[in-house]
C-alpha cells in the first residue's frame, strides 16, 4: 500500500493510492476515526470526573467551616453565659458589703435596725441590685442570642454553597456522560460512513 500526500490550495489532502481497491485504506480510516472518537470520550468523562472531585472537595471543606462555625457558636455562648455568672456573683458580693456597711453606718448614727430610714435604704439596695442583675442576664441573653443568629446565618450559607458545589459536580458529570455520548454516536456515524469510503484502484 502507498499512501502518497498532495497539497492543494494550501490545504492538505490525502490521496490514497490503495492497490486494494479501499479495503485496506477505509479500514484504516476506520480505524484511527474509532481510536480518536475513544480516546476523545475518555477525556471527557475523565474531565467531568476530575471536575466532580473538585467540587466535593470544596465542599467538603465548607461542610467543616459550617461545624466550625456551630462550635465557635456554642463555645461563645458558653463563655458569655459564665461570665454573666460571674459578673452576678461579684454584684452579689459588693451588695452584701454594702448592705453591710449600711447596717453599721446606721448603727452608729444611731438608727435601730426597724427605723423607717433604715428599712428604705435596705429596700433600695435590695432593688438595685434586683435590676442590675436583670441588667446582667439580659445583656448576656442578648449577647448569646446575636451569636446564634450569626452563627445560624453562616452555617446556612455554607451548606447552601456546599451543596451548590456537589450539584455543580453531578451535573459536570452528567454533562460529561452526554458530550461523551455524542462524541461515540458521531465516531460511529463515521466509521459508518468510512465503510463506503470510495474505492481507488
Amino acid at each position: 500500500m502507498r499512501i502518497r500526500l498532495n497539497i492543494d490550495s494550501g490545504i492538505n489532502r490525502i490521496r490514497l493510492c490503495d492497490p486494494t481497491g479501499g479495503y485496506a485504506t477505509a479500514g484504516l480510516v476506520m480505524g484511527a476515526t474509532a481510536i480518536a472518537g475513544g480516546y476523545a470520550a475518555y477525556g471527557q468523562r475523565r474531565a467531568a470526573k476530575s471536575q466532580k472531585a473538585y467540587n466535593d472537595y470544596e465542599a467538603s471543606l465548607l461542610d467543616t467551616q459550617a461545624v466550625l462555625e456551630r462550635r465557635t457558636a456554642e463555645r461563645n455562648k458558653s463563655i458569655i453565659t459564665a461570665n454573666a455568672a460571674e459578673e452576678s456573683k461579684i454584684l452579689g458580693q459588693q451588695t452584701a458589703k454594702l448592705k453591710g456597711k449600711q447596717t453599721a453606718s446606721a448603727a452608729a448614727s444611731g438608727l435601730g435596725g426597724g427605723s423607717v430610714t433604715t428599712a428604705d435604704i435596705a429596700a433600695d439596695t435590695i432593688t438595685t441590685e434586683a435590676l442590675d442583675q436583670a441588667a446582667i442576664r439580659y445583656n448576656a441573653d442578648m449577647q448569646s442570642w446575636s451569636v446564634e443568629e450569626d452563627a445560624k446565618n453562616n452555617e446556612w450559607a455554607l451548606k447552601n454553597k456546599a451543596n451548590l458545589y456537589r450539584k455543580a459536580g453531578k451535573n459536570a458529570v452528567t454533562a460529561g456522560n452526554i458530550a461523551a455520548m455524542g462524541t461515540l454516536l458521531n465516531t460511529a456515524t463515521s466509521v459508518a460512513s468510512a465503510s463506503y469510503y470510495p474505492r481507488y484502484k
